[in-house]
Order: structure tokens, then sequence, then C-alpha cells
């Protein structure tokens, strides 16, 4: 298995029955939904007593007959997944297979396989991969707040404490409707961009959500391009 990419020929496919089953050969623990950037564990059980010494590797593709073998028990793992995957087998009729920070592109189908002489064993599973909702972003000061009391720079911080791949963008509100001003994490507030009071928000996303957060007024007291005195508040604190 090691020296091959993929898998050929003469093979064939146990297909799902009662676990219970004594005649059962093969088989998975489910499909299974898994978040981007996670680590999971994918169960395939086998029957011990004929079994438990037999070579097995994992592969990936919608065909048995072609798909690529990502890892087996003899200890071969595909490069692109050198520090990502482990293959651990009991050999009391479990193969667990470890894949850690998986992404979207990881989704398909996948086989667990047993060599046998004349026709290997394979089952088939489904893994999706989906993006962990992002949560409601809180907004933190970068600097100390109290520079504008002497019109200094001060720089807020979008974050959401979940999700992956998260894009940021800061809004300015208006009477009717908000305007983008910034596509990033952080906005930074000075006297030049404060001509008079303001309210700005931001917004967290990725494919699976998207979450606002407070609104963060910046008060202007002493209006001026240079030496102005200004006041940021947080949700109304």
């Amino acid at each position: 298995m090691s020296n091959r990419p993929w898998r050929t020929s003469h093979l064939v496919s146990i297909g799902r029955v009662n676990p219970a089953s004594q005649n059962r050969a093969l088989w998975w623990d489910g499909d299974k939904t898994v978040m981007a950037g996670s680590e999971t564990t994918i169960r395939c059980f086998y029957d011990k007593n004929r079994f438990a010494y037999a070579e097995k590797y994992w592969c990936a593709g919608e065909s048995r007959r072609t798909c690529d073998v990502l890892g087996d028990t003899r200890g071969f793992i595909k490069e692109k997944y050198a520090t990502l995957l482990t293959l651990k087998d009991n050999a009391f009729g479990t193969l667990f297979i470890t894949l850690q920070q998986p992404s979207l592109e990881d989704s398909g189908t996948y086989w667990c396989g047993i060599e046998r002489p004349y026709a290997d064993i394979m089952t088939s599973m489904k893994l999706k991969v989906k993006e962990e909702p992002v949560s409601s972003p809180f907004i933190t000061f970068l600097n100390e707040p109290d520079n504008t009391c002497g019109g200094k720079s001060v720089t807020v911080q979008c974050k959401s404490a979940k999700g992956f791949n998260i894009k940021y963008v800061w809004y300015k509100k208006s009477e009717s409707t908000a305007v983008t001003i910034l596509q990033s994490a952080n906005l930074r507030f000075d006297c030049e961009v404060l001509p008079q009071t303001q309210e700005y928000y931001c917004e967290a996303s990725n494919l699976e959500s998207k979450e606002a957060s407070h609104i963060v007024t910046a008060v202007v007291l002493t209006p001026s391009k240079e030496n102005c005195v200004y006041l940021l508040v947080v949700n109304g604190k």
C-alpha cells in the first residue's frame, strides 16, 4: 500500500448492515459532519476474529477502484497529511482514524479497506466539513482609551471567539444606512476622522454565519483636526 497512490481493480465493497450482525466484516460508525479546523476521530470496525492482523488503509474518492490512499497501518501517510493524519489499529476490532484541522476541501467520500489476497474488503462513508459559526464579536481597546482626552489616536479591535476563516468589516452608521469603511479587525480613531459624533459597528462573518458587534459611539466633545477631545463608548457604557 505505501507505494501506491490509489487502489485498482477487483475491489469489493461491504455495505452497511446492523452492527449486531455476527457476519459483519467491516463497517463505520456512521457518516460525520465536523467543524473546519477541529480534530475528529473516525472509527472503522472489523471482525477481529478474521482481520485483527490484516493490513488496513484509509482512502478518499467516489470510486473504490481509484480512491486515493491517504494512510495505512504500515505507517504510510500521504505527504499532504503528514502532520494531520494518524491511523491506529487496536487489533481488537477497531481502526481509529484521527484527522486534525480538516478543511472544507476535505469533504467527500472515504473508504476503510482491509487488504486481502484476491479482493480487498472496503466500505465507504461520507465526511462533511463545515465552518464553525462565528460568535458575536466583542470590542477591545488596543491602547489606552484615556488617549482620547488628549486627542491622540485609539485603536479598537473586533474579535469573534468562535469560528474559522473569519472576515471582519467595520461600518459607520448614518440615518438610513451603514457605510463600509474598513475591511479589517482593527479600527483606528483620531481627530482627523472624527469631525462629529459618529456610531460604528463591526461585522464578523464566514461561510457559515455572520454576527454584528455592539455599537461603538465616538462622542466628539471638542471638535478639532489636531487637538480634539472625544470619548469612545461601547454598548452605551
